[in-house]
């Protein structure tokens, strides 16, 4: 009888387990899309929907230069604190592009990736533009795919 019940129990675990598979296959997952509050944010740091209406804006990608040429927000800069790079020569090759800049994004691969900030703080150090006008992407790089 144990044996039984067990056997009715697996069977319909694979039913539940296939129709689950089968809906996300049609439907695709659950929508997972970050919700960017700019009343919950950080000092510094900017929504997409906020940063895609900024004037004269200029994209820097903070991630690896693999991720930047795979992927990188088109027109976007390389200009990462990452070991493999050298920092100075990329920041001579963003200079005029930041220099002609009305504001400023950056993003990494994710919120947490600890190297928006630091880039970020890097290019106001220049001193081209208000430090205002110079933004950290909430959500990193995932909050720019659609």
């Amino acid at each position: 009888m144990i044996a039984r019940a067990m056997l009715e129990l697996l069977v319909i675990v694979a039913l539940s387990g296939a129709a689950a598979v089968g809906t996300w296959a049609v439907t695709g997952g659950p929508d997972v899309e970050a919700v960017c509050d700019p009343a919950d944010l950080k000092e510094g740091y900017i929504c997409f929907a906020d940063a895609a209406k900024l004037p004269g804006v200029v994209w820097v990608d903070a991630r690896t230069r693999e991720l930047w040429q795979k992927n990188g927000h088109p027109g976007s800069v390389l200009l990462t604190d990452h070991p493999s790079e050298d920092f100075p020569s990329l920041m001579s090759e963003a200079f005029e592009s930041l220099a002609s800049a009305e504001s400023v994004v950056v993003y990494c691969a994710t919120e947490g990736c600890g190297s928006s900030e630091p880039v970020a703080q890097k290019i106001k150090e220049l001193g081209l533009l208000p430090e205002d006008q110079i933004f950290v992407l909430a959500g990193g790089w995932k909050a720019l795919q659609p």
